[in-house]
């Protein structure tokens, strides 16, 4: 499968001869999900080999089971001089002694070949001599990193540093590229995960626990599983009764069907302190207050939207936590759904407890049935541009004509909210209601951001 990141390009340095002109500027080559139609690459895809910069081969186990990913390798080995330092390699969990010499998976992988394509043993060869070439290149080892994100993140830079030179950038516009890049790296490296063994399952059996997996994809902004047969786990010895109280003293510890976390228990939560989201008399009294100009107290919110004439009836809460804004709204009679991640604690697993609505996709929600869409403090700089870019542009898909997003303690740095983050809310034509920062960390610049954006009526 191969993946191009296509920007318009022209040389920013005055050289003595100018660069060629690239069509694409980084072509990736790695192995997802096989969803193509036929055995020969399309000539638009050869095209966009020969026309590209640079090419990236993410080399993984399963990579030389798919003939189209060989074709692609081959092209790239035919059509860019390894001399020239225009492909890079990535190794992610594979040897690259397995790649140069075809052992392990590699070696099952052309057993089958050699069959199949017995009365074309030349094609073999040549897929056989594009897995050397690539495999003696120089490149990155994923088992030399601690952290993958630091492995991506060197890629990145290289990336950045040869095709930097051939970009001309206004404004933002270096930012959102370089975010580009990392981001369609990382959506790649992942789409691999989805046929590794952490997504093997036995059908008609328990579902494995893998939500971390489920939830890595969801942030670089892909569907989380595949369809599957298997059942969702349930509590051994589940209570009775659950309380119609958003704000009870205590979740049942009866319902616990998590094992991985530190806390086994939620009377461990509710005891690991007030910023955890599961003491919730304390949470009574959050989104009530005001203390500073990056606040928007609920009561002050209504004020708002009764002086504009709008209703507020249904809202989605991105980044929610426990559930705490779904839970303080829905004593106003508006219903709220909440998005949240399980960021070491199970809020997935609290939300539905206190009688709210979990979510864990991107928005499932028809378009124009929202009056508000409340993005937290998990959505901030941290999220990639692209990946940003797309959860506005979903958020504006469900909001109805009038509605109001409210982006609550944003953080970024500020030369990135003004140039960067700041344009990219512009996009979408709201009207400013409260636009308020305030700096988070004056020695790296870094500023929260509140904002109450409504949706122009009609378009």
């Amino acid at each position: 499968m191969a993946l191009s990141t296509q920007i318009a390009s022209s040389s920013s340095h005055a050289l003595a001869e100018p660069p060629p002109r690239w069509k694409f500027n980084v072509f990736l080559s790695f192995r997802g999900e096989d969803t193509r139609r036929g055995f020969e690459i399309s000539p638009e895809l050869l095209s966009a080999i020969k026309h590209s910069h640079l090419a990236i081969v993410a080399m993984s186990p399963n990579y030389a089971s798919s003939t189209w990913c060989l074709d692609e390798l081959a092209k790239i080995i035919e059509s860019m001089n390894p001399r020239d330092k225009r492909i890079l390699s990535v190794f992610l969990n594979v040897d690259p002694s397995d790649v140069r010499y075809q052992k392990n998976s590699f070696a099952e992988a052309f057993a089958k070949h050699e069959v199949k394509f017995s009365d074309d043993p030349k094609k073999v060869e040549r897929w056989r001599h594009a897995l050397r070439k690539v495999a003696n290149l120089s490149g990155w080892d994923a088992k030399n990193y601690k952290c993958e994100s630091v492995l991506i993140e060197d890629i990145v830079k290289r990336v950045w540093e040869k095709v930097r030179p051939m970009i001309t950038l206004y404004n933002s516009d270096e930012k959102l590229v370089y975010e580009r890049i990392f981001h369609d790296f990382e959506v790649a490296k992942f789409l691999d995960v989805r046929k590794s063994n952490e997504f093997a399952y036995t059908p008609f059996s328990l579902c494995p626990a893998d939500a971390d997996v489920a939830e890595s994809l969801i942030l670089r902004g892909c569907h989380p599983l595949p369809r599957r047969r298997c059942f969702s786990r349930t509590p051994q010895k589940p209570t009775s009764s659950l309380s119609h109280d958003a704000f009870p003293p205590s979740l049942p510890d009866q319902n616990v069907i998590w094992d991985k976390y530190a806390c086994k228990s939620f009377s461990c939560l509710n005891r690991r302190g007030l910023s955890s989201g599961f003491d919730f008399s304390h949470e009574l009294s959050s989104f009530m207050t005001y203390k500073s100009e990056l606040d928007l107290p609920i009561p002050q919110f209504f004020q708002i939207a009764k002086a504009a004439g709008a209703v507020l009836r249904l809202g989605l809460d991105v980044g929610g936590g426990t559930g705490t804004f779904a839970a303080r709204m829905k004593l106003y009679n508006v219903t709220v759904v909440t998005t949240t991640m399980n960021f070491g604690s199970p809020n997935n697993e609290a939300v539905p407890l206190r009688g709210l609505v979990p979510l864990q996709q991107r928005f499932p929600v028809f378009d124009g049935v929202l009056d508000l869409v409340r993005c937290g403090h998990a959505v901030n700089r941290w999220i990639p541009v692209t990946a940003l870019e797309f959860l506005l542009y979903d958020a504006d898909r469900v909001l109805r004509g009038g509605g109001y997003l409210w982006l609550d303690h944003f953080f970024s740095k500020g030369v990135d909210l003004e140039k960067v983050f700041g344009p990219l809310i512009g996009k979408l034509g709201y009207r400013r209601v409260k636009w308020a920062t305030a700096s988070n960390n004056e020695k790296n610049g870094e500023v929260y951001l509140t904002a109450l954006l409504q949706k122009p009526v009609s378009r």
